[in-house]
This record gives C-alpha cells, sequence and structure tokens, in this order.
C-alpha cells in the first residue's frame, strides 16, 4: 500500500493531530481542539500532556463529565501532577459529587497561600455533613483572612452545627459585639441554651429582632421549660405576627401557654383559630369544651363535648360536661339525655386519641387535669311523691308523656286522693293521642270535685279533640258560667258552637267577646270572621277579616280569611290580592296556594296562574289537580314545554283520560320531546284504535325521530281513513325521500298537490324530489307552478337560476339574477353570483365591471377580488390581474389560488424570474402538485438556462410521474445539456406513459447516432417515417444512419428524396405568402 502520509511530511511517524489541536486551542476552536486531541490520543494514548489538553478543551466546551474522565486519565497516568488533582476536584465539586470531590483533594497537599481551593474543600465538607472537618479548614481560612466576617461566621455556624456549642458561642458573641445583627445573637442565645446556661440565653433572646421567627420559638420553648407561660405566649404571638402562613404547631402551643397560663378567653381564640382549619381531634375539642365552659360560654362548650363525643363517645365524663352546659342554657331536654347516656356508659372510658403533632411527652401537661372519677348512681328507697310530681311536669314539658304518666301513675298508687296527678294522667293521655280516655279521667276528677276548673277545661279540651264538640261546649259553658271573664273558655266554646254547626251562636259569642272583653284580639277576630263566613254572611266576614289585617299585618290567616271572603263574593281580583299577601308571608303552602291559582285562573290572570299551580307541582307532587292546571293554562299561553312536563306528570299520576294523553301527546310533539309524545299517543290509540289524530300524530312523531317506514305504516292507516288527509300525505311523503324512494315521493306529493293546488310547501318539496331526480324539466315546471301562485320567493328564483347554471343556461340563469335584483339590488350574494355567470359566458368585461362594483361595497370580499382577477386576466388586463392578485396575497398569504394567479401573471408579462420563485413558494407548501412544477418549468424555458429547466422538469416529473409531456421535455432537456442516457430512460417513460410525438423518436435516434448506434438510429428514424413518409428530420436521420454504415446508395436516395421535398416547399412558398 502506497504510504499517503509519506507525501505530506517528511517523519511519517509524527503526530500531525497535536499541531491541529494547538491550533484550534489557540483560536478558541476548542470543540474541534478537542476531536484533534482525540484523534492524537489514539496514536499517542499514553501521552499525560495530550489527556491534560483534552480536558481543558472539555471543560471550556462544558462537557464536565467528559473532562473529568479526561483529568482520571490525567493522574492515572501522572500521580504527582497538583494541577490535574485540583481541577479534577473542581469539575467533581462543581458537579455535586462532593465525596469524590473531597477525595480527589486529598491526593495533594494545599499551601498555605491556595485559598481558593480551601474555600471549596470548606464548602465540600460542610454540603457533606463533615462540620467538624469544615470548621478546622475555615479556621485555616480566618487564619489566613483574620479580617473576613463571611469566613468567622461561617466558622460560628459550623462549630454549631458540630456540636461545639460554647466555642460557637464565644465566636458569636464577638461577631454580634462588632455587627450588632440579631441573627448572631439568636444563635449566640441557642447556644448558651445548649451549654445549660438558661439565664445567658433569656438575657440574648432579649434582642432579638421582631421578625426572627426561629429566636422567637426557640425562646417560647425555652419560656415554656421554665413555667414562663405568659413570656412563652407572647413569644409564639411574634411567631404568628410575622410567619407568612399559618404554623398550627405554633398555635396550638401558644393556646396552652394561656391555658396553663389562666388567660381562659385567649386560650379558646387560638383553639377556634385551630379548629376552623379542620385540624381537629378529641383532645382539643375537650380542652375546648372544658376552657368555654369555665369561661361561661355554655352554648359553645356544648358544641365542642358534641364533637369530642363524635371523636369518642366512650368517656363519660365528657357525657357528664356536657349535661351540665346543656342544664345551665336552660336545654333540659339535651340535659336528660345526656345524663342518661352517662349512665349507660357508667365509669369514665378512655382518654381521647394524642394530638397529632406532638410527642407524648409533650401532652403530660394535658393529664394533669383531676381523675376522673366513676359515675354516682341515685338509689332509689321510699317514693318521693313530690320529686316523682316534679319529675312528671318536666316530663310532660319534654312531650315525654308515656315517662310522665308513669310516674304520675306511681304517685297515684301511693296516694289515690291526687287530683292533680288524676288531671297529669289526662293530660299525658291527651298528648299520646287518646283523647277520650283522657276526658274520661278529667270527668272522674269532676265527678270528685264538680267545680274544679282545671278538670272542666281538660274535659273540654279532650272533648274538642276527640271531635265531640257537644260535650266539649257542655264544658266549656260551665266553665264561662264559673268564670265570666275566662276568655279562653269563650273562645273555646265559641269553636265548639262552630264544630257542631251553630254559626249564629258562634258569630254572636265572638261578638259578645269583642264588644265586652278583648276588642282587638286578633285570634277572636278570626275566629269572628269564621264564624260569619260560615254563616253565609261574607260581607260581614270580609269585616271582620280586614280588621285583623289592621291588628296583625305580618299573619297569614286573616288574608286567607279574607280572599276565601272575597272569592265567594265574585271579587276574584281582590281574592288575589289577598292569597298573594298571605303567600308572602307563609311562602310555598299548598293551601294557599291552591287557593291563590284557583282565584288566578277565575280572574283570569292565566300567566300568574300558571306560575301558581306549577310551583305546587314540582314543590308538592303529591297533591292532586295541579299537574292537569299546568297543563291546560300553560298550552293557552304557549308554554308547550312546562305544558308537556305538566301532563306527563298528571298522566304518571293516573289523572286525565285519552283528552289528556292527546293534548300531552300534541304538547311533547311541540316540546321535541318525542318519545313521550310517542307513548301518549300510543295509549291513546289503545282506547280508540280508530282516532285519526292520533294515527296521523304517531305517525307524525316516528317522522321526526327519523323512524320513517313507520312514519309511512301510521300515514297509510290514517289515509285509510281519509285518502285526501294533507297532512298524512306531506308527512309520507318527506318519509319517502327519507328513505330513499323519490319516485314513491314524487307519486305521494303530486297527489298532494293535485288535491291542493296551494300548498307552496308541497310544491317545493315536489320540486326538490324531482330535482333529486335529474327531471330537471319538471323541476322548471313546478316552479312555474308555484311563481304563478304569486308568492314572490327569491329562493326558488335563486334554484332556477342553478339549475339553468348547471344546464349552461347563463343568459337565463343572468335573466332570474336580474329578476332577483330589481327586488333587491343591494344583494351582494345574487350580485356575484351574476358576475361568476357573466364570467362563463365569455363575458369578462361585463363580469370584471360587476365585480369592481361590488369590492367597492365589499373590499376585503376575497372571492368577489379572485373573479375580478380572474375576469381581468382573461380580458388582457394583466397588470391590473396582478394587482388583485397581489392584494389578495397580502389580506391572506395562504390564498393558494390567489399566489397561483399572482405567479401566473408574472409569466404572462415576462417576468419568468420572479414568477419562478413564487411558483417555488407554492411548491414548498404543495409539492406534490405537478401543475406548479409544469409551470414553474416553463417559466424556467422562457428563462433559457438549461441547467435550471433539466432542474425544475426533473422535479415536475417526480411530482406527476405519469404525464407524459413532462417526462418527454424531460428527456429533451437531458439529451441538450450532454446527459443521452438519462434522455433515453425519460423517452421510455414517456413512451409508457402514452406519447406519442414522433420528435420523441426523433431525439432519440439523434443521440443513437452520437453515440454510433446506427442501427438503432436508423430504427427510430423509421418508426417516424412509417406514420409520416414526407417527414424531412426523419429522411435526414435515416440517410446520416445509412451513411454510415457504408450504405452509401441507400442514402444517395434520402437526400435526393429531401432535395425533391425542399423544392416543392420553396415553390409552395409565394403562394402562401
Amino acid at each position: 500500500m502506497v504510504d499517503i502520509g509519506g507525501l505530506f511530511g517528511k517523519n511519517d511517524k509524527q503526530n500531525p493531530w497535536i499541531a491541529r489541536g494547538e491550533q484550534a486551542y489557540e483560536k478558541g476552536m476548542y470543540d474541534d481542539a478537542a476531536q484533534h486531541f482525540t484523534k492524537a490520543l489514539e496514536l499517542e494514548p499514553g501521552s499525560a500532556k495530550l489527556w491534560t489538553k483534552l480536558a481543558a478543551c472539555q471543560k471550556f466546551t462544558q462537557k464536565y463529565d467528559a473532562a473529568s474522565r479526561s483529568y482520571a486519565k490525567v493522574v492515572e497516568l501522572n500521580p504527582d501532577d497538583f494541577h490535574a488533582w485540583t481541577s479534577l476536584a473542581v469539575i467533581l465539586g462543581d458537579s455535586g459529587k462532593y465525596e469524590e470531590a473531597l477525595s480527589a483533594l486529598g491526593h495533594v497537599v494545599l499551601p498555605e497561600s491556595e485559598v481558593y481551593l480551601k474555600d471549596r474543600k470548606c464548602e465540600w465538607l460542610l454540603r457533606s455533613g463533615k462540620y467538624r472537618e469544615a470548621a478546622a479548614v475555615c479556621s485555616q481560612l480566618i487564619s489566613h483572612f483574620p479580617g473576613n466576617i463571611q469566613y468567622r461566621i461561617r466558622y460560628a455556624d459550623l462549630l454549631m452545627r458540630s456540636g461545639m456549642f460554647a466555642e460557637a458561642r464565644s465566636v458569636y458573641d464577638d461577631l454580634s459585639s462588632s455587627l450588632g445583627q440579631t441573627d448572631l445573637i439568636s444563635n449566640a442565645a441557642f447556644c448558651s441554651e445548649m451549654t445549660g446556661d438558661v439565664e445567658g440565653a433569656l438575657k440574648r433572646y432579649a434582642h432579638l429582632a421582631e421578625n426572627n421567627i426561629v429566636g422567637w420559638y426557640r425562646r417560647a420553648r425555652l419560656e415554656e421549660s421554665l413555667g414562663n407561660f405568659k413570656s412563652a405566649a407572647a413569644a409564639y404571638g411574634m411567631i404568628q405576627h410575622y410567619a407568612t402562613g399559618d404554623d398550627i404547631t405554633v398555635t396550638i402551643r401558644r393556646a396552652l401557654s394561656f391555658y396553663w397560663d389562666g388567660n381562659g378567653k385567649e386560650a379558646a381564640v387560638q383553639l377556634e383559630k385551630i379548629l376552623a382549619k379542620g385540624y381537629a381531634n378529641a383532645e382539643l375539642w375537650h380542652l375546648l369544651g372544658t376552657i368555654s365552659f369555665l369561661n361561661g360560654e355554655f352554648k359553645r362548650a356544648v358544641e365542642a363535648f358534641v364533637e369530642c363525643i363524635h371523636l369518642n363517645q366512650t368517656n363519660s365524663a365528657v357525657w357528664y360536661m356536657k349535661g351540665c352546659a346543656e342544664y345551665l342554657s336552660g336545654k333540659y331536654k339535651e340535659a336528660v339525655e345526656s345524663f342518661e347516656k352517662m349512665g349507660k356508659i357508667g365509669t369514665a372510658g378512655p382518654s381521647p386519641a394524642k394530638m397529632k403533632w406532638f410527642e407524648d411527652s409533650d401532652l403530660d401537661l394535658f393529664d394533669n387535669a383531676p381523675a376522673q372519677k366513676e359515675q354516682i348512681k341515685v338509689e332509689v328507697g321510699v317514693v318521693n311523691e313530690g320529686l316523682l310530681a316534679m319529675q312528671g311536669y318536666a316530663l310532660a314539658a319534654l312531650g315525654r308523656y308515656a315517662d310522665a304518666d308513669k310516674a304520675a301513675g306511681v304517685v297515684l298508687s301511693h296516694a289515690p286522693s291526687r287530683l292533680d296527678m288524676e288531671l297529669l294522667h289526662s293530660r299525658c293521655l291527651a298528648g299520646l293521642g287518646r283523647y277520650q280516655y283522657a276526658g274520661d279521667a278529667a270527668a272522674r276528677v269532676l265527678a270528685k270535685s264538680p267545680d274544679n276548673i282545671a278538670a272542666l277545661e281538660r274535659h273540654a279540651e279532650s272533648m274538642m279533640l276527640a271531635g265531640k264538640y257537644k260535650e266539649a261546649a257542655g264544658s266549656w259553658q260551665k266553665l264561662v258560667e264559673a268564670a265570666p271573664e275566662n276568655t279562653l273558655a269563650y273562645i273555646g266554646l265559641l269553636k265548639a258552637c262552630s264544630g257542631t254547626g251553630k254559626y249564629a251562636e258562634a258569630e254572636q259569642l265572638a261578638g259578645h267577646l269583642l264588644k265586652e272583653y278583648q276588642p282587638r284580639d286578633l285570634t277572636i277576630t278570626l275566629l269572628a270572621g269564621d264564624a260569619a263566613l260560615s254563616a253565609g254572611n261574607y260581607e260581614e266576614a270580609v269585616t271582620h277579616y280586614q280588621n285583623a289585617v289592621a291588628l296583625s299585618s305580618n299573619t297569614p290567616a286573616p288574608y286567607i280569611g279574607l280572599g276565601s271572603a272575597y272569592e265567594m263574593l265574585g271579587d276574584y281580583e281582590k281574592a288575589v290580592e289577598a292569597f298573594s299577601s298571605a303567600d308572602e308571608i307563609l311562602p310555598d303552602r299548598p293551601g294557599i296556594l291552591l287557593n291563590l291559582g284557583r282565584v288566578q285562573a277565575e280572574a283570569g290572570q292565566n300567566k300568574a296562574a300558571a306560575q301558581t299551580y306549577l310551583g305546587i307541582m314540582n314543590n308538592h307532587p303529591d297533591i292532586a289537580g295541579a299537574a292537569v292546571h299546568v297543563t291546560t293554562l300553560c298550552a293557552d299561553l304557549g308554554r308547550n314545554e312546562e305544558a308537556a312536563n305538566a301532563a306527563l306528570a298528571a298522566l304518571s299520576k293516573g289523572e286525565g283520560g285519552k283528552a289528556l294523553l292527546t293534548l300531552g301527546g300534541d304538547l311533547c310533539t311541540s316540546a321535541d320531546m318525542l318519545d313521550q309524545a310517542q307513548d301518549c299517543y300510543t295509549a291513546a290509540l289503545k282506547l280508540d284504535p280508530d282516532d285519526i289524530h292520533s294515527l296521523y300524530s304517531l305517525g307524525h312523531v316516528h317522522l321526526l325521530k327519523g323512524e320513517f317506514k313507520l312514519c309511512v305504516d301510521y300515514m297509510d292507516r290514517c289515509l285509510s281513513l281519509d285518502s285526501d288527509h294533507t297532512k298524512a300525505l306531506a308527512d309520507k311523503g318527506s318519509a319517502y325521500v327519507n328513505l330513499g324512494r323519490l319516485e314513491d315521493a314524487e307519486k305521494v306529493l303530486r297527489h298532494l298537490t293535485d288535491i291542493d293546488t296551494a300548498n307552496t310547501k308541497a310544491l317545493l318539496e315536489l320540486a326538490d324530489v324531482l330535482e333529486q331526480l335529474q327531471k330537471y324539466d319538471e323541476v322548471l315546471e313546478v316552479y312555474a307552478k308555484y311563481l304563478q301562485a304569486g308568492i314572490p320567493n327569491a329562493d326558488v328564483i335563486r334554484k332556477l337560476a342553478s339549475i339553468y347554471i348547471m344546464r349552461g343556461e347563463y343568459d337565463e340563469a343572468l335573466s332570474g339574477y336580474d329578476l332577483l335584483l330589481e327586488s333587491n339590488s343591494d344583494d351582494i350574494v345574487t350580485r356575484r353570483l351574476r358576475a361568476e355567470a357573466l364570467h362563463f359566458l365569455g363575458k369578462d368585461i361585463e363580469a370584471a365591471e360587476a365585480c369592481a362594483e361590488m369590492l367597492t361595497l365589499r373590499p376585503h370580499d376575497q372571492s368577489i377580488r379572485s373573479l375580478y382577477a380572474a375576469s381581468l386576466a382573461n380580458i388582457g388586463k394583466t397588470e391590473d390581474a396582478l394587482k388583485q392578485y397581489a392584494e389578495l396575497t397580502l389580506k391572506d398569504p395562504e390564498n393558494t389560488a390567489a399566489l397561483f394567479g399572482y405567479a401566473e401573471m408574472l409569466s404572462r408579462m415576462g417576468k419568468y424570474p420572479e414568477a419562478v420563485r413564487h411558483f417555488d413558494k407554492l411548491i414548498g407548501k404543495y409539492p406534490r402538485n405537478s401543475l406548479l412544477h409544469i409551470e414553474k418549468a416553463l417559466a424556467s424555458i422562457k428563462i433559457g438556462e438549461p441547467a435550471d429547466i433539466t432542474s425544475d422538469m426533473t422535479t415536475a416529473a417526480q411530482a406527476d410521474p405519469k404525464n407524459p409531456y413532462v417526462l418527454s421535455g424531460l428527456g429533451f432537456m437531458q439529451m441538450v445539456t450532454g446527459h443521452p442516457t438519462e434522455a433515453l430512460a425519460a423517452f421510455d417513460k414517456a413512451e409508457t406513459a402514452g406519447c406519442k410525438d414522433p420528435d420523441l423518436n426523433f431525439c432519440r435516434g439523434l443521440i443513437y447516432l452520437q453515440q454510433n448506434r446506427f442501427d438503432m438510429a436508423e430504427k427510430a428514424a423509421d418508426h417516424i417515417l412509417k406514420n409520416d413518409p414526407d417527414h424531412m428530420p426523419a429522411m435526414h436521420l435515416k440517410a446520416r444512419s445509412l451513411e454510415s454504415v457504408g450504405r452509401l446508395k441507400e442514402a444517395i436516395g434520402y437526400y435526393d428524396r429531401i432535395v425533391q421535398l425542399s423544392e416543392i416547399d420553396k415553390e409552395m412558398g409565394p403562394s402562401e405568402d
């Protein structure tokens, strides 16, 4: 083999990569230098110097991992290389590999003057957690720079981290005395604390900055440990004030400090802060409850104990505290329940769960509360009648009638003569709903004491509750006689009279009460109104109810009575006002709303009535009749969706019949609730299978749901009952159209239009069907019928024009557009369609004028501008067309048609280089568009650069490999540019693609002739002469081929023929001129 390296240097053993690397290094081209040194190391892998240079280049290009590996190689080759070891250490340290960096640095001895590396070593030791060693190195730095404050602060910090608190405190004290920084004082205090010097720590903490959160926390914990809870709370307060977020631990500790200091209110405030954030456990709730109890806030105490119980229900002490708080706040029922629960639990349960924020040692102080004692149980001995009697009344007051009755029974069993217990027994029986037995018990008391007013009252009330108004009236009468001023007895007697139908007597009693005793008593006034209303004295009832309203305008009862009285008088508007007032005072009461809806409907206020009944239906679905009212009212108001929902609600309850089913179906259809409508009509047809309305409506629903076959079936059933049912015919036709049965649709729609000639909608549908069947002549006839109906319809005229356009009858289409513009000359869409028709007719001058006019109105309409540009191009106004295309591309750079038009205009104007550039842009977006490549190639041909033409033709052939013209053109350019082999291949592809041009074979023959392939050249000439015997270029080719192979006689024959044809052409020339 030839030693190529010897050609470039005298010494074939010299390493050329070193010099290249050094040159690149000197120029600052470190990447190239690194590559050269790498190549050099392939030849000299044991050169430490080369490894050093490579590492330096890698370091400069920030390839630190590679640099560290290179330096590692250096120190492997030269263990005493100080620079390599230190560089490796720095790179490892910068990469966060502190242990490795320290290991590398340990291989060398740092001189005292090497401050930078000692500083880095100190940093690496700190980050590695080797604080004591870091402190030793930092001490060396301080000895070198005794005035460097930062080194001294770092030294103190390292001493503190390494547990050398006394030494650290000394340095911190020295620094703080000279600098006065509070952080240094805080650290000195902490070091004092850690050395057991509590007084020194407190003395130093006294100088803390207000925002030193860490220092205040340390001070708070120290104060806390010393029992100075007030100071601890104050310290925790400073932390809360300056901390950016809420520290739950700090808040809890502050609350405990307040608690231990005896400041219950502040402790509760802090605990509330914690609980408000969702951090809670049983101990916290118990503590809050206890503190609230001691603060006299019994309601909050109860709430806290309840939360505590939720977390720990087995602690009887919590139940006891809860009961006491409830008792003191007057909640006797809850207190009784708490004490009963306490009795069931028995002795105190385990303590609540520990708080998750502290260790067990932190919670020792919580357990300093008095020890919980076992539950005290009451021993029952001799019956204490007085105590049982009070317990019975208390239980009765709480509604615990069974327990109260038992207590009364125990008392009566020991003291049967106690009538008060008999009456309590009667009260309990009434409370238990046993009104007759309650009355009998009261009667027994009356038998023993006939004048006992309490017994009379109890008997009268029990009989009233039992519905025995006559017996009740007797007792009330005795009460009135015994106590004439007992107005309650009068009221009871009045109610009893009303209950027995003695309305006149009731009205007299009410009048007597109002006149003699309580003229402004609301209850009596209302009873008087009720009695008058029941007696048929409606005007008097109105007067009484109006008086009741005047006495209490915020009570609904007077308005209800007033509304009823006005309704009976036929004054419905006033009745509406009265019931509306009652509804405002006591909203959403079904009784009031039913009355209001009824009188609103009677007053003709259908909208308001519908809204009222709708509210009843939605909020009180169990009330019958409301949904039916909503249906009819909303339907009358045109609120079909609400009416439909109401109808469905009524039908679901079994309300209504066939009429409601049909109405519900109609409403659901109009509200687009088709499934529900189908159910309604189906149910109606079960009741009446031949109901033509239900049949048609159900079929119409199937049409709307897209179930066209079912639609046809139901429409056939409907038409069997009425063959001229126009709606059924229309829907059947629509169903056939959607099923694709256009011929059937045509028959149905023709039948419909025959029986209903004025049905223009059917005519339009028929025209659409005929258009889909491509029966355009019939379409025109149908549209003519439509227009003869005298109904102007621009859409029909547009469709006529579009049909004419489709059929190529542009003049007729223009007539249609002119007709449309007569009625609306500002119709820009029609004007544009007219311009397009003019363009199709070749009337580009008129089209351009029309487009110009439209652009004055809509200068930003790109489609009009595009049509304008095309029309200008067709009439030869190339420059104007170019301007329009430029405007289009400026507004929309992605407008491909405009870009193509712009490039085409440039080509027409002879600006071929610019055209080529624009075609290049288009080709970049649409590389597969062969037309773009061809246009570019044509422009390139005009420029005349063969290489460019060949390149463009090649690209065009790649985009459209089946285009024979592109392939033949490519072959010609390959031939012209001296690539005969490629030219022949292109000619073969063009011929395969279908090119029949004789010039193809002529060019092929020329190439063969140049290649001395005379037989192939002769065959190419023969192929041309076979189809065109007088083709002179082919004769030349044939003669040259024969001449070249020595067939001179035959060649002379062809030359003679060429001369003859040339003379004939010369003779023909003058006559043509």
